[in-house]
């Protein structure tokens, strides 16, 4: 059926435009200022957000539903004291794997000091999801250790959890829709390895349900060393618009926290620029070879040095004539990039993978402030310098490495744009925050341009595009700081389908 749609604020490569779009056989077939003619409101559903806000459906170009979906897999212990999870436990007649979730801080403390049985694998998790306990069964099959979790060490009880594929594809309808909720219509998903089984199920799900959301699929090698030719295979089969395989994932340095971030200069005091120094020599090689076969490869970079060093390698990559890659190779996070890695970036057509909300996610602000000034000293105020991206022209995308964080826009226009760490009122480097109409645009046509290329008609409110938009309750790109981050999600239009509606009541 025909929609159409009535804005005072819609989001066009011109400006903001009062006016209206027709929707159509899921394309956007008019974009007008004023209001619609009484002709063509015949046979049309007509909807009508004065005062909203129209733009693209958003992209997340960094998700890990495979790792939200085993968060929440397993028994809930919500509630259980020591003793009845002991008892659970010891008194349990189907020996097998037992995955315990939401343990409370005093009953996962006091079983740490337990023996448990060993006729079974027992993997408990703490309610932070940041430590688990193992007994000596689970280390034998499943290769993990008591203590610190990471979705790495987990990788073989992920390969487990997916073997029950009736939960998975449950868990992924509610994750869809949620992401509907919030603008977005398509990602860019992270598979561990050959994704035991994901992309066999999505693809099933697809045949017979359709997808809610556009996926692109690349695989992060962990249990197993890197398989080109599975990749050029996986590339060939998932090609549909929907369900889309084309590449690898690599980490090359860790966070700044734990000092594995690879700087230019040392950490303050220290002798070193990196904890562990990163294989540089084995992360081209791969690319190489990925490249090769024109699989895209996107390299996770947090320090100055290691993006500089993600660069060289991609500078060494094949390049048409204008002496752009080929191949839509991305780099992710770029936490302390500077100017001459952003130019070789744009001269190349290197994507910006950036996560704008990640200042959101420090409760103790002043604590990660003095953090970072006590390992960068004074280079401290190169870190998150997205503006200059903007200004060096880089193709700039938006993720949240998901489940770590969950999209929002207007989280990203307070954080990113704002430059508020955590819960404080007073910008932190502030001169490095990109601006309200970039950020939007990185979200949009950013992340399409990342995970399709240019010529794909998504990203942008024009004529002839697929019409995947949002409309939110006001204008982000005026909405003052304090209130920003109230901003709703009142609908979603995906492939031209409303697939999602917020009550409007009387909007």
């Amino acid at each position: 059926m025909k929609k159409i749609i009535r804005c005072k604020q819609i989001f066009t490569e011109e400006g903001l435009l009062n006016g209206y779009l027709v929707v159509s056989d899921g394309n956007i077939v008019k974009v007008s200022e004023g209001v619609p003619q009484e002709d063509e409101m015949q046979g049309a559903e007509y909807l009508s957000f004065e005062e909203g806000m129209v733009i693209p459906g958003l992209v997340d170009t960094h998700c890990f539903f495979m790792g939200k979906y085993f968060q929440e897999y397993g028994e809930d212990f919500n509630g259980f004291g020591a003793e009845e999870l002991m008892l659970d436990i010891m008194n349990r007649t189907d020996k097998k794997l037992l995955l315990g979730r939401n343990v409370s801080e005093g009953a996962f403390r006091t079983i740490c000091h337990k023996p448990l049985p060993n006729e079974y694998p027992i993997v408990i998790y703490h309610e932070s999801f940041e430590e688990m306990l193992v007994n000596e069964e689970a280390e034998r099959c499943y290769a993990v250790h008591t203590g610190s979790v990471t979705m790495e060490g987990c990788v073989h009880l992920i390969e487990e959890a997916m073997k029950d594929e009736k939960p998975f594809l449950t868990a992924y309808e509610n994750h869809s829709k949620k992401l509907l909720s919030r603008g977005v219509t398509s990602v860019k998903e992270i598979i561990f390895d050959q994704g035991f089984g994901y992309l066999e199920s999505l693809e099933m799900y697809r045949v017979k349900m359709g997808l809610p959301i556009r996926m692109s699929v690349v695989s992060q090698p962990v249990a197993k060393p890197w398989d080109i030719s599975w990749g050029v295979q996986m590339k060939e089969k998932y090609q549909n618009s929907d369900l889309r395989f084309y590449g690898f994932n690599m980490m090359l340095d860790g966070s700044m926290s734990q000092e594995e971030a690879h700087l230019k200069n040392n950490y303050l005091g220290k002798d070193y620029s990196v904890r562990t120094m990163p294989d540089y020599t084995k992360a081209y090689t791969l690319v190489k070879e990925a490249d090769e076969k024109d699989l895209a490869v996107s390299l996770h970079a947090q320090g100055g040095k290691a993006v500089e060093e993600a660069v060289r390698i991609f500078a060494t990559m094949k390049k048409d004539e204008s002496g752009k890659l080929i191949n839509r190779h991305s780099m992710t996070d770029l936490e302390m990039g500077e100017h001459e890695e952003f130019r070789k970036m744009t001269e190349l057509g290197i994507q910006a993978e950036i996560y704008p909300q990640i200042q959101s996610i420090y409760e103790d602000w002043n604590g990660k402030i003095e953090q970072i000034k006590g390992h960068a000293g004074d280079e401290y105020h190169k870190i998150w310098n997205r503006r200059v991206m903007v200004s060096e022209g880089v193709t700039i995308s938006c993720a949240t490495d998901l489940p770590l964080l969950f999209p929002s826009l207007p989280e990203s226009i307070y954080h990113g744009c704002g430059a508020f760490l955590g819960a404080s009122d007073e910008p932190f480097v502030g001169e490095n925050a990109m601006d309200r109409k970039s950020l939007i645009k990185a979200w949009t046509q950013g992340g399409i341009t990342n995970l399709y290329g240019s010529e794909e008609k998504l990203g942008k409110i024009q004529e002839g595009y697929e019409a995947d938009l949002v409309i939110y309750d006001r204008n982000l790109l005026s909405e003052p700081y304090d209130t920003v981050r109230d901003a709703e999600v009142l609908l979603t239009i995906s492939r031209g389908e409303i697939a999602f509606q917020k009550d409007l009541g009387t909007y």
